[in-house]
């Protein structure tokens, strides 16, 4: 079984699509936001850890529901683990800026990604 770190496709994590923290994929739907971001209500002295693999999305193109859905499906495959296992602590759409401002993509990565919800 690989670490989390390992999981996460090079891909992803240098176009800021996604990151592991905590035991967990975190996945990133754009840098937009309509309030303060986490980041910056932590202050100029904040930083994400070093091996969490977090950019901002910045200059890439915003992720698409189909480029998540094979993330996560990447990320599963080579845990050898399937959603709803104890100690899955699943995914979650943060990043630097507000998921909701994409709910589309966020749904439609949902619906793409339910093989691995399966158990």
């Amino acid at each position: 079984m690989l670490s989390l770190a390992r999981a996460l496709s090079t891909a992803a994590s240098q176009n800021g699509y996604a990151y592991t923290l905590g035991g967990g994929l975190y996945l990133a739907l754009t840098d937009a936001s309509n309030a303060r971001t986490l980041l910056a209500s932590r202050g100029p002295a904040f930083r994400m850890p070093e091996e969490s693999g977090f950019h901002p999305i910045g200059m890439s193109t915003e992720p698409t529901a189909l480029q998540l859905a094979d993330i996560v499906d990447h990320f599963y495959e080579n845990l050898e683990v399937r959603g709803g296992v104890e100690g899955d602590s699943g995914v979650t759409f943060a990043g630097l800026g507000e998921p909701t401002l994409k709910l589309d993509v966020l749904l439609e990565t949902g619906k793409k990604s339910l093989k691995f919800m399966e158990t």
